[in-house]
């Protein structure tokens, strides 16, 4: 789907162009009500993969909440994703087991920044 502005409301927003076309985007948001930051929703167009621009993507936000003073991220992916799993874990993401999950068909992840 097209990117539209409510796509981009909260939180913090990286898009990634070749030439004048969007061909990856990500962002971060605040986990109200907890103190936690997710990863949302990286995308990267598949002419475009292969080139490390999810774990490139995955390494700004985690500076960026550096840099925010954030202590923990969190994210997921599905569990037939095994790139993005590896990506996370590369970055020094630890799979968890939420007491409540909030997707299906997924794993979740969280890193600590203190």
């Amino acid at each position: 789907p097209q990117i539209q502005d409510r796509h981009l409301v909260d939180g913090y927003w990286w898009l990634v162009f070749h030439g004048s076309e969007v061909v990856a985007f990500a962002g971060m948001v605040p986990m109200v009500p907890f103190p936690s930051w997710y990863l949302k929703r990286c995308l990267v167009l598949p002419d475009h993969l292969g080139r490390g621009l999810q774990y490139r993507l995955m390494m700004a936000r985690i500076l960026k909440a550096q840099q925010l003073g954030i202590k923990q991220l969190v994210t997921e992916c599905r569990k037939d994703n095994s790139y993005s799993a590896m990506n996370m874990r590369k970055a020094g993401f630890i799979q968890i087991d939420p007491e409540q999950p909030w997707a299906k068909d997924s794993i979740f992840f969280e890193k600590s920044l203190i």
